[in-house]
């Protein structure tokens, strides 16, 4: 018997230095020697997900089982079944699997992972056939029932790598199947013949089996037998000596399993060539014959299509190479399984690299190609994995791509971010029946670094140049730094330098350049500069809450520039900036630093406040008190007719004489607080200036509400269909919100300014989105808000819309269902009241386009009125 392959390769796919490997495997069920990697088909993985990132490289050359159960042929996937009359178009997908004429080899590449097995349920079937009509097995048609999961069965679990396409994998007597996440798995399940069809999945999935061993007595019917008399004839001559059913089955699979010999010619053959010809084939070839001479003597039997795996519980991986053809036979015990197939004979092939870059550069492309052959010079077909290592004999390799080969390949891979020599190896991975090969010519991987440095095309006249040499590994050592052509060198630490330059007004060429190191090439970086006077100038004194103005300048004039003031970022246009900075009360110091121009400086700015001045006559006294708006006690210095006091906690005193004629009070200011003036006039009669001073109070509060309190609003609108339709949305569609003119808009959590943005939200609720503005004293603000829901909801909403109307005309409408509004009503509306109820009762979800169809319902019967 052919026996099939007992290792895996675990193939690691990762740009990183962690890749391993070894060079053989044990083919104890083959005799085949050598495949790929290291590993064990019986390594604990509970969900198969690293695995299945080890095999990625593969799916970029197919896509489902379909691709590759063709062999040689690497057939795309031609269609998939509709289930109960799957039959033609199952077989269209798989005729390279059922076709005689077709050469039967497939290549080395992982379809998906099986645990749970014994030996009665390590054949996995795709499907059946009974019938062979010119050089080919038509896949029976299925006829649909329903499975169950048997309260006693055997549980395997199988997770794809590929898709799994035409038909799922399972055990003989595979009575249900569950998917392991939410999903279809199946389009029809037929019992008889124990096959699940599918259009297509990768949703890993349980499989729940009866089978068991037994002993066949009796055969269960006669059918009609095959009609070539040759291969009746031959089949009577195998079975002479058999005195039941039983014993002729048994004696045609020995007499196949020691006459004929298991190996690949390199082509397809029918039945009748294999038998009395070249008594060589695959287990195709051995399972079509026992079928045809059983059904000859009219026997009923058919081909099963699928893969052998191990009869262990653990974790395997299948392969397209595991892919295999056996027979059944029908006994009154059900449909029992017989394996013609004798032990396989592998065919030695070579693997040569015929070009190869030499020297390649880290990251970027470098171009393999090669050939491989049999041992007699034919050319292969199947996959050839290509990787870097460091020792060509050693385990430890990075896998840089996996290529098609069909008699040659030409691959386009990329070099990894490392440098050194390394030994391009090529690996064949073998099929069903060619052998692995290998080639190991040697390349050099060499580094271009890159210079990330920041160099405007202005720059200040003294500044610090600071940049980073990207390496493979970081670099320490010496650049060349040169400036109008004087070179000196500078040091780099773990990749990073910094220096100083002082330049005179003008042009400049600044040079960075590195010889070359070991496998690190050459490099240069040139670029021609202006430097010039950067200037910042700033209003240093700022009332309190206000924003912090100023002016960039460069040789004099305003230009445009990007500024960071303490971690702030702000824009300069035309020169001039402004920026509201949480500053404190008085003194503050802030960092001012001209990324455009790579200039930094410091600055003093105070945040002040206004004050407020009083006085009290005490005969030849005059107090004077001076306190903010908040009442704090300012300090600092007043003066009055030339005599100058200290404040002491915001109050200072003056000797005055009785025939006092007034004068000017001024507060000179200080760190935190604006100067102020008064002027002093003498005393008289207080109640004539209680009209003035009632009017200005008047004028001044007024001022103030309309510079500080009172708000302009601004309009911002949502785009949809209908203008009155409810704004409603659902999670993750997107919501466009534009705004009369730009502002700073809020919505959850996030703030721009703009006048016009594109939401989507991942949660239900209502949304506030809030536009705030300030244009000089004045201010504006605007809301809208949106509701995200499920439509069902939505369509609750317009609902309602015809309640409330309702509620105008009659009286007692609350407890009323929205069918017996519309009868109160008198409105037929049955788009709106069918999704309604179906949303309301029946739980169903609407998309946005059913949620328009009710709303134009609604406008449908209620016109104007319902706007």
């Amino acid at each position: 018997m052919l026996k099939k392959i007992a290792g895996l390769a675990l193939l690691v796919v990762s740009i990183s230095f962690l890749s391993s490997f070894i060079s053989s495997l044990d083919f104890s069920k083959t005799g085949f020697e050598g495949l790929i990697g290291e590993g064990d088909r019986g390594a604990e993985n509970e969900n198969g997900a690293e695995q299945i990132a080890d095999y990625q490289a593969y799916q970029t050359a197919v896509s489902d089982q379909s691709a590759v159960l063709g062999g040689e042929i690497l057939a795309g996937n031609a269609g998939s079944g509709d289930g109960g009359n799957g039959g033609s178009e199952r077989s269209a997908a798989l005729s390279d699997f059922s076709n005689m004429r077709n050469p039967f080899n497939p290549p080395n590449v992982p379809i998906f992972f099986v645990e749970g097995l014994d030996n009665t349920t390590n054949y996995l079937r795709l499907y059946t056939s009974s019938s062979y009509k010119n050089g080919i097995w038509i896949p029976d048609e299925l006829s649909c029932s329903q499975p169950s999961v048997p309260l006693f069965s055997k549980k395997f679990k199988i997770t794809p790598i590929l898709a799994l396409s035409d038909y799922l994998p399972v055990s003989k007597d595979t009575k249900g199947v569950t998917p392991l996440k939410p999903g279809k798995i199946y389009e029809c399940y037929d019992s008889d013949k124990g096959v699940f069809g599918v259009e297509s999945t990768r949703i890993p999935y349980y499989g729940y089996s009866t089978a068991s061993k037994v002993k066949p007595t009796v055969i269960d019917g006669r059918i009609q037998p095959y009609s070539d008399p040759e291969i009746r004839n031959l089949a009577e001559k195998i079975t002479a000596n058999a005195t039941d059913d039983y014993e002729k089955v048994k004696a045609i699979e020995d007499y196949l399993k020691n006459n004929y010999i298991n190996s690949y010619l390199g082509r397809g053959t029918d039945v009748r060539e294999f038998l009395f010809k070249t008594k060589v084939g695959t287990a195709r070839e051995f399972a079509s014959a026992f079928v045809l001479l059983a059904q000859s003597l009219g026997i009923p039997s058919r081909v099963v299509f699928g893969y052998l795996a191990d009869p262990v519980p653990e974790n395997q991986t299948i392969f397209a190479s595991d892919a295999y053809v056996w027979a059944e036979v029908r006994f009154k015990e059900g449909w029992v399984e017989f394996d013609p197939s004798p032990e396989g004979i592998g065919i030695e092939t070579k693997t040569e690299i015929t070009y190869v870059d030499s020297k390649l550069i880290a990251g970027e492309n470098f171009t393999v190609e090669g050939r491989v052959t049999d041992s007699n010079g034919n050319p292969v077909r199947g996959y050839v994995e290509i990787f870097l290592k460091k020792d060509k004999k050693g385990e430890k390799g990075l896998l840089v791509g996996v290529t098609k080969v069909n008699g040659t390949f030409r691959a386009m891979l990329k070099a990894p971010e490392t440098t050194g020599r390394f030994n391009v190896v090529a690996h064949y991975t073998g099929s069903l029946y060619h052998l692995e090969s290998w080639s190991d010519p040697e390349v050099e991987i060499y580094y271009k670094p890159e210079i990330n440095v920041t160099l405007p095309e202005k720059v200040a006249k003294n500044f610090v140049l600071k940049g980073k040499m990207e390496t493979d590994k970081p670099y320490s050592g010496y650049i060349d730094l040169c400036v109008d052509g004087s070179c000196r060198n500078i040091k780099v630490r773990k990749g990073y330098f910094e220096a100083e330059l002082n330049l005179s007004e003008g042009d400049h060429e600044i040079k960075l350049m590195f010889p070359g190191q070991g496998y690190l090439l050459p490099f240069s970086f040139v670029k021609k500069v202006q430097a010039g006077d950067v200037e910042v100038i700033v209003n240093e004194s700022v009332k309190e809450g206000e924003n912090v103005t100023g002016v960039v300048l460069f040789n004099g004039k305003p230009v445009n520039a990007t500024i960071l003031i303490n971690g702030e970022v702000v824009r300069a246009v035309n020169g001039n900036f402004s920026v509201h900075l949480p500053l404190k009360l008085g003194k503050n110091e802030l960092n001012f630093t001209v990324a455009d121009f790579l200039y930094s400086e410091k600055k003093t700015v105070f945040s002040k406040r206004g004050v407020e001045i009083e006085t009290q006559r005490y005969g030849e006294k005059l107090r004077v008190i001076v306190k903010d708006s908040e009442g704090n006690p300012a300090d600092g210095f007043v003066e009055l007719n030339g005599m100058k006091r200290r404040l002491e906690s915001g109050v200072a005193e003056f000797d005055i004489p009785k025939n006092f004629e007034g004068g000017i009070l001024i507060y000179s200011g200080s760190e935190r607080y604006f100067p102020a003036v008064k002027e002093l006039t003498p005393s008289f009669p207080i109640f004539i200036l209680i009209p003035v001073i009632v009017a200005a109070v008047s004028a001044v509060l007024y001022y103030f509400y309309r510079v500080l309190w009172w708000e302009e609003k601004i309009k911002i609108s949502v785009e949809k269909e209908h203008p009155e339709l409810p704004d409603v949305w659902d999670v993750g569609e997107r919501v466009r919100i534009s705004l009369e003119e730009p502002a700073f808009v809020r919505v959850d959590g996030y703030s721009t300014f703009t006048d016009s943005l594109e939401l989507s939200f991942d949660s239900h609720g209502i949304k506030k989105i809030v536009a705030e503005k300030k244009d000089g004293r004045k201010r504006k603000r605007g809301e809208l808000e949106i509701k995200i829901m499920p439509y069902s909801d939505g369509i609750a909403e317009i609902v309602r819309k015809l309640e409330k109307i309702a509620e105008k005309r009659f009286e007692n409408v609350e407890s009323l269902t929205g069918r017996e509004i519309m009868e109160k009503l008198g409105v037929k509306a049955p788009v709106l009241l069918n999704y309604f109820e179906q949303g309301k009762y029946g739980r169903r979800e609407y998309t946005r386009k059913e949620f328009l169809e009710a709303f134009e319902d609604y406008l449908r019967v209620m016109g104007n009125e319902g706007i």
